[in-house]
């Protein structure tokens, strides 16, 4: 079980994002409860879940990683709570019978914090799947989640769709200010347009097509404020808009969004963008080295969901469902603004920024490393280095590479080193212990597993049983038919398979065995070399699966009490019983 401030990887209705699990579990138990379906079991408080479209994030058994359903919600009685941190910067806090997930005895399995100790190696995700992702913002639909009836009050939207609701709702537009109901009417109709506050009052929203067609202004703004859209697509200019206001702008202010560098290339850059996005003019570096956006801030601001000072920045909830274009620009656009010029790292002190740019990073295929710096003025802000150490293995890594990760997967590899000894008689199996840790049982890296696979698979077809096997399957040959196939003489044929029969790889198809001494004779080979070659496949691809799917391996670096506190779980559809959970994004299982 879980704390209930601890952070979970979610899908609601159509919305990722990152939610406690607490916050998620009280409020469908307390939803559930009205209705009497919170079913008791020991000390925990379950819902099953048949209403609602809340989804996780887990690994199915060909280890790719994308969203399944939740099947039920649980809050369990306080237990002691343990934090577990891992290498790449990971940590989550979970109680000492939670599972993690382990690789043993040639399959993923679960074991309990209680069993494991600091060095040990568990799953986490290289990539995460997603099932559809969005393509454009409603800037509309932003407002009216977001936005109070007051706050809308300054917000004006015309376009051609409204012209009728301009003349339906006359009475609401006079009655709004009596001291200038006829200027403000008039003002409506010659517009095209309504405050935002009356419009949603109306409760209308728009079609795609007339959200197109929608533009909005501050009511009060001046004549030469110009209207901005509210549609956006998620191009990866606008991500990379998004990322170098979020490095090094300002917004804190009512009225300016500023952004401030030393670069004259970002400046333009920056302008550049807010042009093609906006349709906005911005002067470059004419006040305390920043370029400002003076005009429709406040429209810009409530779009974007802009909020905060420098040190508590988050990224808007809709870029977790922007496309991976977006995203890559945003992580352009960030590193561009507040990045190591010879690295892909970032620096921030926000863990808002943090959090997306660890999801970020994993949508792209990328397992970032974290380093935290905890200043020694304790008023000075914890800063955050995210990222990895080259910007050329990030971009191809985003184009589709794989990483070259570490995998626990040295046991396994003595297992089908052996096992290939078994169905070849030895001789494969001394070539192949040449790969680095494997022989040790160690982690190896993921281009070692790679050409260990590919080695195996090559000895293992160049096999004389493997070789008749492939070519005849079950079906019947004669040892002329193998002097054929392995180019060898009639009688090393007939004396080779007159072996795999004392082996009980082979076996006499015809009833009499008055010709059994002809190479014309008929044999079949049996269940058993099937078997054995079954089992050494079974295991290869066990491990293809594993570092060519969406997971990976990091190390525990330390276990620790933090206390004592109220538990939560969830449960979802899918064999493997995992969910993501924990600072940087790890597997639980659901318990």
């Amino acid at each position: 079980s879980l704390p209930g401030d601890e952070k979970i990887l979610i899908k609601s209705g159509n919305e990722i994002s990152v939610k406690q699990i607490g916050e998620i579990v009280d409020r469908v138990l307390k939803n559930a409860g009205k209705e009497g379906k919170i079913y008791l079991d020991g000390r925990s408080e379950i819902v099953f879940n048949e209403e609602y479209d809340v989804k996780a994030f887990s690994f199915n058994d060909d280890f790719t990683v994308s969203e399944v359903p939740i099947t039920q919600f649980i809050r369990n009685e306080p237990a002691d709570i343990y934090e577990v941190n891992t290498t790449y910067g990971k940590k989550v806090r979970v109680t000492a019978g939670h599972n993690f997930f382990c690789l043993k005895n040639r399959v993923v399995c679960c074991k309990p914090l209680s069993e494991l100790e600091v060095g040990e190696a568990i799953l986490m995700p290289r990539r995460i799947q997603r099932v559809a992702e969005a393509t454009f913002l409603s800037g509309y639909k932003n407002f009216v989640q977001n936005l109070t009836l007051e706050e809308m009050t300054d917000l004006f939207i015309l376009g051609d769709p409204l012209r009728d609701l301009v003349r339906e709702n006359e009475k609401m537009i006079r009655g709004r200010d009596k001291n200038n109901e006829t200027k403000n009417y008039r003002k409506c109709v010659e517009k095209c347009g309504l405050p935002l506050d009356i419009l949603c009052r109306t409760n209308y929203m728009p079609s795609l097509a007339e959200l197109k067609q929608l533009r909005i202004v501050s009511w009060h703004g001046f004549e030469d404020t110009p209207e901005i859209p509210l549609y956006y697509e998620f191009t990866p200019e606008l991500g990379e808009w998004l990322g170098l206001l979020l490095s090094e702008g300002c917004y804190s202010e009512p009225n300016k969004i500023s952004f401030s560098n030393n670069d004259d290339l970002l400046h333009a850059r920056f302008a550049e963008l807010s042009k093609g996005i906006f349709g906005i003019n911005i002067m470059p570096r004419r006040e305390n080295n920043s370029s400002i956006i003076s005009k429709s801030v406040i429209p810009i601001k409530a779009i974007f969901s802009l909020h905060g000072t420098r040190s508590n920045k988050s990224v808007p909830d809709f870029m977790y469902d922007a496309p991976k274009g977006c995203i890559e620009g945003f992580i352009r656009g960030y590193h561009a603004g507040d990045g190591k010029k010879s690295e892909m790292k970032m620096t921030t002190i926000s863990e808002g920024i943090l959090r997306f740019l660890r999801y970020a990073f994993l949508i792209l295929g990328v397992v970032p490393s974290v380093y935290v710096s905890n200043r020694s003025n304790p008023k000075w802000s914890t800063s955050y280095d995210v990222g990895i150490n080259s910007i050329t293995k990030f971009y191809d890594l985003a184009k589709g590479g794989i990483g070259n990760y570490n995998y626990e997967c040295g046991e396994l590899i003595i297992t089908i080193i052996n096992e290939i000894g078994g169905v070849t008689g030895g001789k494969e199996s001394v070539q192949l212990w040449g790969y680095g840790n494997a022989r040790r049982g160690k982690s190896v890296s993921r281009g070692t597993i790679e050409r260990f696979i590919n080695d195996a698979k090559m000895r293992i077809d160049n096999n004389a049983e493997y070789v008749i096997m492939k070519e005849y399957g079950k079906s019947p040959f004669t040892p002329k038919n193998i002097s054929e196939l392995l180019n060898v003489s009639t009688k090393a044929a007939y004396e080779y398979v007159k072996r795999l029969c004392g082996r009980g790889l082979c076996k006499k198809v015809e009833k009499s065995t008055k010709y059994e001494h002809s190479i014309d004779y008929n044999y079949s080979l049996t269940d058993k070399i099937f078997k054995k070659y079954e089992k050494v496949f079974k295991s290869l691809k066990i491990l293809s699966k594993l570092i060519n799917g969406d997971v990976a391996f990091c190390k525990i670096k330390e276990i620790k009490k933090v206390g004592r506190e109220e538990t939560y779980d969830i449960a979802t559809d899918t064999s493997t019983q995992n969910f993501i959970a924990g600072d940087g994004f790890l597997f639980v299982h659901n318990t």
